[in-house]
């Protein structure tokens, strides 16, 4: 059987100034930044070819939603007909212990069964030769469905750490099965001396949100899907029914039945990590619950009135007073 595939390859320049954004002493690419639809030679990003960008979901290409915390990213998609290439420049003699990683994903493409299958390999020269490729994971990694993204790290070759240029290149393949292939998506790109997170996110605040909702402050971004797993949270025994995520920090939890005012409540939060992986400490937090929302009854009281001006009819004083009066009623 005849194989395809989508082949990648990276360089990054050591005189990124101004491209995507920075993270200590590492370069990187988070891909908000618009695609330019060009070609090989030309750069569709800063420092950033490929043989086949488009600006719709074929090929290689931006795509909008998609990256961490629903912003851009760079997608792939492995077809049979042709190959996919992009090229970065790494340098790693700019940086003391210079580290590659990327987060990554699959969406599912059509309803065929081909996974995504993914191989790098280094080289000393983008016209040389590379090494032999070694796979990311199994033919299980990025199968043809919805995954969440993941972390992923490639250890730079001790003969290339003190090099200028280097090329590492990545195959995306067109993996065995029927019908269409997976989707690969990759979101902030790093290469260098990267500033590790390794801080766990801890609760800043719990408070009444509305009459059987609560709001869940967290000390950073946290994951979109674990901290809106409902299994997460326990109150008093009850998990809640949904949990949104607002500003990336900010959990709010719906009950079924709604809370009573002034009683005192015990939250427990479980197994939520931050963007980086750190999971949270297994937390309690005891707390007496106000419904911010509860308004009770003449607590508004309205002194002024400012009306709009306009263009009014002059009426006879009989209906004048009338008009008067009766708007009076209506505001007793």
């Amino acid at each position: 059987m005849k194989k395809h595939f989508l082949k990648i390859l990276f360089f990054i320049s050591a005189s990124w100034i101004g491209v995507g954004s920075f993270h200590g002493y590492a370069q990187r690419q988070d891909f908000e930044t618009d695609f330019q639809p060009l070609s090989f030679p030309e750069e569709f990003l800063p420092a950033w070819f490929g043989n086949e960008v488009r600006a719709t979901s074929a090929r290689i290409f931006q795509m909008a939603g998609q990256g961490r915390n629903s912003s851009r990213a760079l997608a792939v998609q492995p077809i049979s007909s042709s190959d996919g290439k992009l090229w970065i420049r790494l340098t790693p003699a700019s940086f003391e212990n210079p580290e590659l990683v990327f987060y990554a994903k699959t969406l599912q493409n059509g309803t065929g069964t081909r996974p995504a299958l993914v191989f790098y390999s280094w080289g000393e020269s983008l016209e040389g030769d590379f090494s032999e490729p070694i796979q990311i994971g199994s033919n299980e990694e990025f199968l043809n469905e919805n995954r969440d993204f993941k972390r992923y790290s490639i250890d730079l070759p001790d003969d290339f750490k003190s090099s200028h240029e280097v090329y590492l290149s990545i195959d995306i393949r067109y993996g065995s099965g029927t019908g269409s292939a997976a989707r690969w998506v990759m979101d902030d790109f790093e290469f260098g001396d990267l500033v590790r997170d390794e801080t766990p996110p801890s609760v800043l605040e719990v408070k009444g949100y509305d009459s059987n909702s609560i709001l869940v402050q967290f000390s950073e971004k946290v994951d979109p899907v674990f901290s809106i797993l409902n299994l997460a949270y326990e109150l008093d025994g009850e998990n809640p029914e949904e949990v949104l995520l607002k500003n990336d920090s900010l959990a709010i939890a719906t009950f079924e039945q709604k809370l009573e005012i002034a009683k005192s409540y015990t939250l427990k939060i479980r197994q939520i990590p931050d963007l980086e992986g750190n999971f949270l400490q297994d937390t309690t937090v005891n707390f007496m619950f106000f419904d911010p929302t509860a308004i009770a009854e003449k607590a508004l009281v309205i002194n002024e009135i400012m009306p709009a001006p306009r263009a009014i009819r002059i009426y006879p004083m009989s209906n004048t007073l009338n008009c008067f009066m009766q708007a009076i009623r209506n505001f007793g």
